[in-house]
């Protein structure tokens, strides 16, 4: 990782960010719809970094649904993180420690992956982190 490659991240990921936060308003309203408290709706939003599965999820306890359905709505919700991943997962270095991989694997999202897999070569460590640094966040 290089300094450079990182400030580049963080420069592409402030706008990604200042989406996410227009986001969280919605997704707190929404929580608070649903009647979860401030510190159910943070660990969900921890948790559950795509606000698709945080909809998905709030909207069946709103509407007194079991955990099943939650689960299954969640996981529609979310299955395109697993071609996600797949795709970003062929643009790894073979020489990235694991530590790496395990770190962007939890982090993939709509707007990290479309900014990591459109650089050239290899996923960027660095890169990738400043990107998340940027916008996860908010």
């Amino acid at each position: 990782m290089n300094k450079k490659d990182f400030l580049s991240g963080l420069r592409d990921g402030v706008p990604v960010g200042l989406g996410y936060f227009v986001v969280a308003f919605s997704l707190g309203i929404t929580a608070e719809a649903s009647g979860l408290s401030a510190l159910a709706a943070f660990v969900a939003s921890a948790s559950n970094l795509a606000s698709a599965g945080e909809y998905a999820g709030f909207t069946v306890i709103r509407e007194n649904g079991s955990l099943i359905e939650m689960a299954v709505m969640i996981f529609v919700a979310n299955c395109r993180y697993m071609l996600m991943s797949a795709a970003l997962s062929q643009r790894l270095s073979p020489s990235m420690k694991p530590f790496h991989r395990f770190t962007l694997s939890y982090f993939v999202t709509d707007e990290l992956f479309a900014l990591n897999i459109a650089r050239q070569g290899y996923v960027n460590p660095g890169y990738a982190y400043g990107t998340l640094l940027a916008s996860a966040p908010a």
